[in-house]
């Protein structure tokens, strides 16, 4: 009785959050570059599933890659996660300081365009794939497949949240969706 009426404070981003005892928080971090925006932290309780937030930081000529915790491990956006302690995620980026174009990925949620999202890239450097933020009725997002425009452009299927690296601007619509019965 005593431990569910403990309360802690964690420290975040300069503030404090109040979490029970067997709450946790999921913090996010930009690591030590002078970036001013914060990302709110996740309050999980033990044992549940929590879903890695998709980077909201920017880093002028440096590209986003992934999540890594304190012992190494790496979080990619969107992956889900059990959570049994406080869990510290710092941003790992790509130096793209001699990058001298960009690129556009297009999300399309459907053949027909109803709802568009846009990511723009360093040419020829890796980046994260954003998030599906798409959803339809009944059914289970599953990956991408970039567009044809030219004959001569390859098609591809990507996982949501893949590292890439493209040459060119591309266009991916939802490709797979799962039933849900």
């Amino acid at each position: 009785l005593f431990a569910a009426v403990f309360v802690a404070f964690f420290a975040v981003g300069g503030r404090y959050s109040l979490a029970l005892a067997d709450e946790f928080l999921v913090s996010y971090h930009p690591g030590d570059y002078g970036i001013a925006e914060t990302m709110t932290p996740q309050k999980v309780t033990e044992g549940d599933t929590v879903v890695i937030k998709e980077n909201t930081y920017s880093r002028d000529k440096y590209s986003f890659l992934y999540w890594e915790d304190s012992d190494g491990h790496i979080y990619h956006s969107g992956e889900s996660v059990v959570v049994n302690k406080n869990i510290d995620l710092f941003a790992k980026w790509q130096d793209c300081k001699d990058a001298t174009t960009t690129n556009t990925i297009t999300f399309r949620s459907d053949i027909f365009g109803s709802q568009t999202r846009t990511q723009t890239v360093y040419s020829n450097y890796n980046a994260e794939l954003y998030m599906n933020i798409f959803s339809k009725p009944n059914n289970q997002f599953m990956r991408w497949k970039s567009l044809k425009v030219l004959p001569t452009d390859p098609e591809s299927i990507y996982d949501d949240g893949a590292i890439i690296n493209i040459d060119r601007d591309i266009t991916t619509q939802e490709y797979r969706y799962h039933k849900i019965k």
